[in-house]
């Protein structure tokens, strides 16, 4: 091996020497992307799935936002008059 890290240089003999570990090992490289992607996968889909599956407004600033469609608007309304007739 000395002799082909004087004939390569050092530069040129760590990629020679980082190409045979992953030729001997290849079985091992991949068998590590699968778990990473599946890894990262899972991850993926754990995180992005708790979001919750119903939207929840303020109904307290319904009046100025122009964010809030009409219907929830018109629910807000709703709400209100109802909770402002049991208050009487």
């Amino acid at each position: 091996m000395s002799d082909l890290r004087d004939k390569l240089g050092d530069h040129a003999f760590r990629y020679y020497d980082l190409w045979h570990t992953i030729k001997n090992n290849w079985q091992d490289s991949i068998v590590m992307s699968i778990a990473i992607i599946l890894f990262l996968f899972s991850l993926f889909f754990f995180l992005s799935n708790d979001r919750p599956k119903e939207k929840m407004y303020d109904c307290s600033i319904s009046e100025i936002s122009p964010d809030y469609p009409i219907e929830v608007k018109e629910a807000c309304r709703k709400i209100r008059t109802e909770q402002l007739s049991q208050k009487q």
